[in-house]
């Protein structure tokens, strides 16, 4: 089957047909590598999966557990957005974030998601004092 590369924000990318999607299991994420000159795609779990289930056995119930302006309410209604959420509408807000020339996307390691994220706090307190 063939298919045209398209632009996507800074980036190029193709849509891949459903039925190709059913047969091989792709849902939600990919795991992508080159491999021979070829790119390879594959199927990797959901992990958004088990968020909800995740987020109540930690129990946060303390309002200073929470980032400034969240609390359990906000958290829980983002887990509900985002595990009740179709897989079109998971590709049309992918592709409009990528298209928003005031957002950048970077890809960060797991373990440094906590530094990153505390980095981004101490900034946004930073520019709350201008």
């Amino acid at each position: 089957m063939r298919t045209r590369v398209i632009k996507i924000g800074n980036s190029q990318g193709f849509r891949i047909p459903k039925p190709i999607l059913d047969q091989t299991g792709i849902r939600d994420d990919v795991e992508i590598e080159v491999e021979n000159n070829q790119i390879i795609i594959r199927p990797v779990e959901n992990v958004r999966e088990g968020w909800d289930a995740a987020f109540k056995e930690t129990k946060m119930t303390k309002q200073s557990q929470y980032p400034k302006g969240w609390d359990e309410a906000r958290v829980k209604r983002v887990l509900d957005h985002y595990e009740s959420q179709t897989e079109d509408k998971e590709i049309t807000e992918d592709e409009a974030a990528y298209e928003d020339e005031e957002q950048t996307f970077i890809e960060v390691p797991n373990d440094l998601v906590p530094a990153v994220r505390e980095l981004i706090a101490k900034k946004g307190d930073m520019t709350s004092n201008i």
